[in-house]
């Protein structure tokens, strides 16, 4: 049976944000410009390459005294992405956002090393979830040893993300190579630049206030928790969208699954590991159901009526799967989703105890909540569909831009436009199209800037079908300015 693989092609579709980080934080005028009211991240590398084959003055590059926007400037085009935001406009462009990892060309992707981490989470909760609890108490920590005591467990063990070692070692065994989810072989899963936009977090988070826990927002600048998630700071990452969809393989190796004891695999393995995507899926969404089911009766109880009905929405997505399965992963699925949350009230309230888990009188654990803003705070981070793939999905995804090149705006348009759009709080398109504009750019006297600033503007309009069709009589009056002979 060597070389007897089963492989599948599944669709990946994201029904929620996803945030896989790259560990890189990414700054406004280092990694990306403002261009129009939303960021632009550059794509440096080939942003030099134009520099160097253009006739650009290079001293300002080599001296080091220009700055990103500059750089996009002596270019002459954009290069790299957009990022839009996620539900709406952004009051300004963030100072500081999160980076979503990508490949070589600047693409998306969710790896493979995430999507097995969260399955493998998943069915090591739905096992233990069936086992006797006595029959694991024993491989849970009892007390936290001494760290000045040489002879005690390394200071990795003492701390809390150590805290199942013991229960992991005896479920999938010490030893990597007995491990049987070594027989389960997962891909990468790649997705498009235009899958990713900029999303706003905020955190909900349970307080006691005059003695009654209710829900309250946490400002994460200043550590406080406020009564209104306005009145909290912007945390702005890059998130897979809704609706986005990538593709994925998954191998079962059946050599090594026809004999799991002959390479001395725990006796339970067969338990584990499904060896078909059909039981898979059953196994993962009766994970999927389990950690809803939970998430809905917390946000019932501090009565959050829209990220409650999100949830809902993908129970009700789960009682009607055919043949996908739903999983939850990376950042933002929060301590539940990353531990499965296996364990009986006893058992969790033990490990809280022991590691000083929250608030020892608080009733809630964990009582913090991250939710992506569209209109309110209300979508939960990290929720995925998995399903055969179909070619009819190829239709559904984006184009493949892997380079974004657009004329860069005239400075001049861009100023006059920001300034008015702040002055009257309108948007930038009733800016554009109004006779506010028009008028400053009739009121310049340098004739060179005129022009140029005329080309821009034109060149937009034109973009939007405006110039020859205005939309209303304030741009028709505006284009008749524009039109007017120097």
């Amino acid at each position: 049976m060597k070389g007897a693989n089963q492989t599948i092609k599944l669709a990946l579709e994201v029904l929620t944000p996803v945030h896989i980080g790259s560990g890189q934080e990414l700054y406004l005028n280092l990694d990306y410009v403002d261009k129009g009211g939303q960021p632009f991240v550059v794509d440096q590398s080939s942003t030099f390459e134009a520099i160097a084959s253009g006739n650009a003055a290079l001293d300002t590059v080599l001296q080091g005294t220009a700055n990103l926007g500059d750089l996009v400037q002596l270019a002459q085009a954009y290069h790299g992405y957009p990022l839009p935001p996620l539900g709406g406009k952004v009051a300004t462009v963030p100072q500081t956002l999160r980076e979503h990892i990508k490949d070589a060309m600047l693409r998306p992707y969710v790896p493979g090393s995430s999507l097995k981490g969260a399955i493998r989470t998943a069915l090591m909760a739905e096992w233990l979830r069936r086992q006797d609890v006595q029959s694991y108490q024993r491989k849970l920590p009892r007390e936290i040893p001494d760290r000045r005591d040489p002879t005690k467990r390394s200071l990795s063990e003492r701390r809390q993300g150590f805290a199942a070692n013991d229960l992991l070692k005896h479920v999938f065994d010490a030893n990597p190579n007995r491990d049987l989810l070594r027989a389960l072989h997962v891909s990468d899963a790649g997705f498009q630049q235009a899958d990713l936009k900029l999303a706003d977090i905020r955190w909900l988070n349970i307080v006691k206030w005059g003695g009654k826990e209710r829900a309250a927002w946490r400002d994460m600048a200043s550590k406080k928790s406020v009564g209104k998630w306005t009145d909290t700071s912007s945390f702005h990452v890059e998130t897979l969208v809704p609706g986005s969809l990538g593709s994925v393989v998954l191998q079962w190796d059946h050599f090594l699954l026809s004999d799991p004891q002959r390479w001395r695999a725990p006796s339970h393995s067969s338990e584990l590991l499904p060896k078909d995507f059909p039981s898979l899926a059953a196994r993962l969404n009766q994970h999927a159901r389990h950690l809803l089911q939970r998430e809905i009766a917390f946000f019932d109880q501090y009565q959050q009526d829209k990220p409650r009905q999100q949830c809902k929405n993908m129970l009700n997505l789960i009682e009607q799967a055919q043949g996908a399965a739903y999983l939850r992963l990376a950042w933002g699925s929060g301590w539940r989703g990353m531990t499965g949350d296996w364990q009986d009230e006893k058992t969790a309230g033990d490990m809280r105890k022991l590691y000083k888990l929250g608030k020892e009188k608080a009733s809630d654990f964990p009582k913090t909540r991250r939710l992506v803003v569209q209109g309110v705070p209300c979508l939960p981070l990290g929720w995925v569909k998995l399903m055969p793939w179909r070619d009819e999905f190829l239709q559904r995804r984006s184009p493949e831009p892997t380079i974004i090149e657009a004329k860069p705006s005239h400075p001049w348009v861009e100023q006059q436009m920001e300034q008015i759009r702040k002055q009257n709080n309108s948007q930038l398109d009733e800016v554009l199209r109004g006779q506010q504009l028009a008028k400053a750019w009739q009121a310049l006297e340098d004739a060179e800037l005129k022009q140029a600033a005329l080309a821009d503007i034109r060149s937009r309009w034109q973009e939007k079908g405006w110039w020859e069709n205005p939309p209303g009589k304030a741009a028709k009056k505006a284009v008749l300015i524009y039109q007017e002979q120097p």
